[in-house]
């Protein structure tokens, strides 16, 4: 590649890919009996998160491999950095891909010290037999080549050197149906050189199809954080500042020469596969990382480039046409940030404001976040103390009360009155769901706020356990509610947890649990609010097939035998985000959008209706800001505005580290 600085670092990535690679088939996503031979160990355990993520790409690249071996006659392959990639293999002995490779000539390219260690490692494990005939080399450059395999030792970004070998040292041909493979390969090359490649190759082959598979979207705050993963491994992301989107890929491939170009997330190939394929993979290990996931298939792409639009015609876009949605208004600058306090790092937290006789405390609890310098499911509860200007004081830790209040994650508080808080759900791990409601009195003494808990006993009509549901306070006639909506739970020890409809109505009073309507469908990473007078407000949410939705739906609450009415407003399809209500206005803050994007800040008119978009600000004094698996609280200021504050957010993202919000940060809002 020219870059002799990093060239060794780039070499590295191939070896942690392997490694995922190996680790994701044994977990059962996939089936490869070679990639034992270039790992030389036993298969590494990877968080479910990962192993999906090896599993998407090998999935999506096998299917355009699929399509391409059924044109008929002679047709060759050319994987451009290879590394320690089976495909040839699996082709050969006709496993996976159930298509015979004798009418395929399969070429990899690769650094030269890369062939050869995969050439003393094919030797080793007897890999040999599966590329057909005896080995003749004809240049230094070629570590193996027989009738239907090549495996080059060559910088790709050499092109002169390239064509020498491609022209006089192996057997492949202009005019022969090509297929060009690119992994994660030329984003690591200074975009000059890959573009040359990419002409380069197009101008060789008269009849080929150019498939890359590489990051897009670096500005984000996950694009960011990934992007600043790579520079820490001295492997820089060179080309994704310039081809940073689909749009950008499609026009870069057009002005090298292709005729026809599609580009396809995979959010996009994902949400295109059958349900059995998708069932099959929920059966495989608990997941319940869906933000992350979203956000890691946004982020990469798959682009296809036909050098001559007749092309190919048995290779078809296998993504779905998917309904765009485009925010109603461009975002506008960023929120202003009117305060930002060190604390509550944590995310899929619970947390509310708790309104005592002369002061008001922003409590926290649960989640996974940083404590005693590690990152572990949290035990411990935190407050911050609000005065009359809505600032916040230090954060102050209560303590563990870990033996009647276990660490958990995506649970509810809701603050009741007297100074009391409802907590509700969550779970200790997927598989392990948390059923007791407990109830907590929350007190200011010298030693700062104090908490004292009673566990509330099972009674009739009580739901079952449940995590990412949405819990809303209703106060009506002078009487109030906790309203419990939707959510997941796991039944009979199954992977895949099932999503609820079921709405059930705690009374604080008494101790007591109602039924409501059933949710229109199954929910849950959804929010909903209460207008203070009638009616209830459901936005958002990902349903039984995980897929993010715009669904808005109404229940008035004097009228709950009616059930609940979708209503048609200008929201974007979100998932995973918080939810206010001012007058005639609902405030959506962050999530994740139906293309697994990062999103801003919704304010929506009901009475127009109508829309505003605000951007949420991606790095706060220099630190990234995520929003999803946050809380926030929305507060009157004493200027007719409102302060929005924002706790905690975050998550692990895919193999790149996990990033945790710092500090809880307030911001204006004029609606």
């Amino acid at each position: 590649m020219n870059n002799k600085g990093n060239t060794a670092t780039v070499q590295g990535t191939n070896d942690s890919s392997i490694l995922s690679k190996h680790a994701m088939v044994e977990a059962g996503y996939s089936s490869d009996p070679f990639l034992q031979v270039f790992t030389k160990k036993k298969a590494p355990r990877r968080a479910p998160l990962i192993n999906r993520g090896y599993y998407i790409r090998t999935k999506a690249i096998e299917s355009i491999i699929r399509d391409f071996l059924l044109i008929h006659g002679q047709k060759q392959i050319i994987s451009l950095g290879a590394g320690f990639d089976t495909t040839a293999f699996r082709l050969s002995a006709a496993l996976d891909i159930r298509l015979a490779m004798d009418d395929v000539y399969y070429v990899e390219v690769d650094f030269p010290e890369v062939a050869q260690r995969k050439k003393d490692l094919m030797a080793d494990g007897d890999l040999e037999k599966y590329v057909n005939g005896s080995s003749k080399a004809t240049s230094d450059a070629i570590k193996i080549s027989t009738t239907n395999y090549c495996l080059i030792g060559a910088d790709i970004g050499e092109i002169g050197c390239l064509e020498n070998v491609w022209t006089n040292h192996t057997e492949l041909k202009r005019d022969l149906p090509t297929l060009l493979l690119s992994e994660c390969v030329m984003t690591y090359m200074e975009h000059a050189l890959s573009t040359g490649l990419i002409k380069f190759c197009n101008s060789f082959f008269t009849n080929s199809l150019f498939v890359t598979y590489e990051q897009v979207e670096p500005q984000d705050a996950f694009g960011q954080f990934m992007r600043k993963h790579f520079d820490k491994l001295n492997s820089s992301l060179k080309g994704i500042g310039i081809y940073d989107n689909k749009e950008r890929q499609v026009a870069r491939y057009l002005a090298c020469g292709y005729q026809t170009v599609d580009a396809f997330s995979m959010k996009e190939f994902y949400d295109s596969l059958p349900r059995t394929e998708k069932d099959r993979v929920n059966q495989l290990e608990y997941f319940d990382e869906y933000e992350e996931w979203n956000l890691k298939c946004f982020h990469y792409v798959l682009i296809l480039a036909r050098s001559n639009s007749s092309l190919f015609p048995q290779i078809e876009r296998r993504v779905n046409s998917v309904e765009q949605h485009i925010h109603v208004a461009t975002p506008e600058k960023p929120l202003t940030v009117y305060q930002q306090t060190k604390g509550s790092q944590q995310f899929s937290h619970a947390s509310c404001l708790v309104s005592l006789t002369d002061r008001r405390v922003l409590l926290t609890h649960g989640g996974f976040g940083l404590e005693k310098s590690r990152h572990c499911r949290q035990t411990v509860t935190r407050y911050f103390l609000l005065d009359d200007n809505g600032l916040l004081s230090n954060e102050c830790t209560i303590g563990t009360i870990v033996d009647k209040l276990p660490p958990r994650l995506h649970h509810t508080f809701t603050a009741l009155s007297d100074s009391r808080v409802f907590v509700f759900g969550g779970r200790l791990s997927p598989s392990k769901p948390i059923s007791q409601p407990v109830v907590l009195q929350v007190s200011y003494g010298e030693g700062g706020v104090n908490v004292d808990m009673k566990e509330i006993e099972n009674v009739a009509g009580e739901p079952c356990p449940r995590w990412r549901h949405a819990a809303t306070h209703i106060c009506v006639e002078g009487k109030e509610y906790v309203l419990i909506t939707g959510g997941v739970t796991t039944l009979d020890h199954s992977y895949f947890p099932t999503v609820l409809s079921s709405c059930h109505l705690f009374n604080p009073s008494s101790h007591s649990w109602s039924c409501l309507p059933d949710l229109p469908h199954p929910v849950h990473s959804h929010t909903t609010c209460f207008d203070d007078s009638r009616y209830v407000y459901l936005v958002g949410g990902l349903d039984g097939n995980q897929m993010v939705h715009s669904h808005i739906f109404m229940l008035d609450f004097s009228r709950q035998e009616e059930g609940w009415k979708k209503i048609v407003l200008p929201v974007e399809p979100v998932c995973s985000h918080s939810l206010h209500m001012i007058p005639n206005t609902l405030i959506v803050v962050g999530g994740i959008g139906c293309s697994g994007q990062q999103m801003d800040l919704q304010i929506v008119k009901l009475s127009s209706p109508s829309a505003d978009t605000v951007s949420l600000p991606v790095t706060v004094n220099g630190k990234l800001r995520m929003y999803f698996n946050h809380t926030s609280h929305l507060v009157a200021d004493q200027c007719g505005g409102y302060l929005l504050y924002i706790v905690g957010g975050g998550g692990n993202c895919f193999s790149f580290g996990t990033h945790i919000n710092d500090s809880v940060v307030c911001h204006n809002i004029v609606p």
